[in-house]
């Protein structure tokens, strides 16, 4: 979900927040399938694109080391075998299955340590694309903050991911992205005209009211600025 390049598509941010909430609402989806928090997907998510992996090819890995835990877990002796050699334990200490998240992260270690030929086998018995494996043996036992990082700094908390699949809540979601989206570009020094042009686009949206300050401190913050630029000093 990272801003748009160059901040001109601006113009077309109600597709572009239409689609996050689409996306919003598929992640929700695929991580209670998984049993994983939909923030921490969403953050394995970002942390895929930021170095250069698709989200796609992250979510199937995390899907296959699910898979694979929960396999290992219930005592199928091929995953539990692969485990094993791996120093790896589908349980915690209090005997519950491990998340994918905390797998994810351990793998992320092991794969650190292997050639690139031992790391894409294993990767393969996992389901995991040689790509995120790469990723993971790159980043080692640095994964985990970086996940935790981008979930600290993720747009939209769970309940906001679980709301993403109900319509009536999706107009509220819409603006949160916008403002989240208008202060960023600011932040960015992106032309106060097609800023401008999105808060007025947004003044008759259904929650503008439940947004009116956020949209008008933005507005000030642009006046501000201008008369900053004007003044000689």
């Amino acid at each position: 979900l990272g801003l748009v390049a160059g901040f001109e598509a601006l113009k077309h941010v109600g597709e572009f927040v239409e689609r996050a909430v689409s996306g919003s609402a598929h992640i929700n989806t695929f991580a209670a399938t998984i049993g994983m928090a939909a923030t921490d997907l969403d953050a394995f998510g970002r942390v895929a694109v930021k170095n250069n992996a698709s989200v796609e090819g992250m979510n199937a890995a995390i899907a296959g080391i699910s898979r694979s835990t929960g396999a290992a877990a219930a005592g199928f002796p091929r995953f539990e075998k692969l485990f094993a050699s791996l120093g790896l334990k589908a349980r915690d200490n209090t005997g519950h299955v491990k998340s994918a998240t905390v797998m994810m992260s351990e793998l992320a270690v092991k794969f650190a340590r292997m050639d690139a030929g031992m790391r894409n086998a294993v990767a393969g018995s996992l389901g995991i694309d040689p790509e995120v494996a790469r990723l993971m043996a790159t980043k080692g036992s640095s994964l985990a903050a970086l996940v935790a990082d981008e979930r600290k700094n993720g747009i939209l908390s769970d309940e906001d991911f679980k709301r993403a699949e109900d319509t009536a809540d999706t107009f509220e979601i819409f603006d949160k992205f916008t403002l989240h989206r208008l202060c960023k570009a600011f932040e960015s020094d992106a032309p106060a005209g097609a800023l401008r042009a999105v808060i007025q686009q947004r003044r008759n949206s259904f929650w503008q009211t439940e947004y009116k300050h956020g949209y008008a401190a933005v507005e000030h913050a642009l006046e501000l600025r201008e008369h900053l630029a004007a003044a000689e000093l």
